[in-house]
């Protein structure tokens, strides 16, 4: 099922919380620090023109 739009009124909320220990499915599926910068640079080449080399250094916190 796909999911839907719910509006909540704040009194209907009864409690929340962050989920910390979830990672999104890219991030989790094993590449390497190199191929994950690979990966960003190309999309940000294919959505924005932009030409900046994506570095190892800059990804690495993401896994």
């Amino acid at each position: 099922m796909p999911p839907a739009l719910r509006t909540l009124k704040s009194k209907q909320v009864i409690s929340m919380s962050a989920n910390r220990n979830w990672k999104h499915p890219p991030a989790s599926a094993g590449y390497s620090s190199q191929e994950l910068a690979d990966f960003i640079g190309f999309l940000k080449r294919a959505a924005a023109g932009e030409r900046k080399e994506v570095r190892v250094a800059e990804v690495e916190g993401l896994q």
